[in-house]
């Protein structure tokens, strides 16, 4: 799998992370898009968000980057006002590029958020609307 391939997996954790802030009790469906920083892929990308306890949520991103894909991850987030802010890390594993690191923010229907691989590189982003 190329670097792009990477970039567009930890986009989706990132949405991922995005989504799952939002202040209900009962799970969210989010979809969008996400992109590589470059001339790296981009696509569709969907999540479902399921409120956790002590600012933890649980997300599933699903989507396609040279095959389809699902990862389940762990959030951390704080609210502020009415916006979540998210931020984390997750290891992909050695044959999707190894750990990324994102940061995003859910406000009203809208959330977006920047990801990044190995040695702190820019990687992409991505942007969702709640379904």
């Amino acid at each position: 799998m190329n670097s792009a391939s990477n970039h567009f997996y930890i986009g989706l954790i990132a949405i991922v992370a995005l989504v799952s802030g939002c202040v209900q009790s009962k799970s969210s469906e989010w979809s969008g898009t996400w992109k590589s920083e470059g001339r790296g892929p981009g696509g569709k990308l969907e999540c479902v968000v399921i409120p956790g306890d002590d600012e933890l949520w649980r997300a599933t991103f699903t989507g396609y980057c040279n095959r389809e894909f699902a990862y389940k991850v762990r959030m951390d987030g704080r609210k502020k006002a009415k916006t979540i802010f998210f931020q984390g890390q997750a290891d992909l594993g050695e044959a999707d590029g190894g750990v990324y690191t994102w940061t995003g923010q859910i406000s009203g229907d809208t959330f977006v958020g920047f990801y990044s691989g190995a040695k702190g590189r820019k990687a992409g982003n991505f942007s969702m609307r709640r379904k």
